[in-house]
């Protein structure tokens, strides 16, 4: 039924539509839009009648009617389809971004641990140079008391 849909689709979409001024209506200037029964059957030639000549006489609208209906129909439920998977892709892109937040939240608290590491490293560095210096001093020291006491 999908085909059919698209077929009368396509065929409406072809015809061109033509403003007409409807001679009762005309000094009140109101228009309305009609279809040009030739037109109509160069696309869909089913939704036109035709004299014995094989002329083109007019629209069966009688017939023009279920079928934009039914189209209509079909565009409702693809339409009722695409509004739920828009609902699930906010849904889904609601959970993304509340993952997203979550990572960064962590990610802030180990660029901070991070940070805090650094520095107590730093201080390390600087307490084991202070150390080494000393040692230095102490074994510099105690050479030179063990060259004195030598002597």
């Amino acid at each position: 039924m999908g085909d059919v849909a698209g077929i009368v689709l396509s065929a409406v979409q072809a015809l061109e539509q033509r403003t007409a001024a409807l001679q009762a209506q005309a000094a009140q200037g109101e228009r309305q839009s009609v279809l040009i029964a030739e037109e109509v059957a160069k696309v869909y030639p089913e939704l036109v009648t035709r004299n014995a000549q094989g002329q083109v006489e007019t629209i069966r609208y009688q017939e023009l009617t279920p079928m934009l209906l039914n189209e209509v129909q079909h565009q409702q439920q693809a339409l009722s389809i695409q509004q739920r998977q828009l609902s699930a892709q906010a849904q889904e892109l609601a959970e993304l971004q509340a993952q997203h937040t979550r990572v960064q939240a962590a990610l802030e608290q180990q660029q901070a641990q991070n940070a805090r590491l650094q520095a107590t490293v730093t201080q390390q560095h600087e307490r084991d140079a202070a150390l080494t210096a000393r040692l230095e001093r102490l074994e510099a020291a105690a050479a030179r008391a063990g060259a004195l006491a030598n002597r």
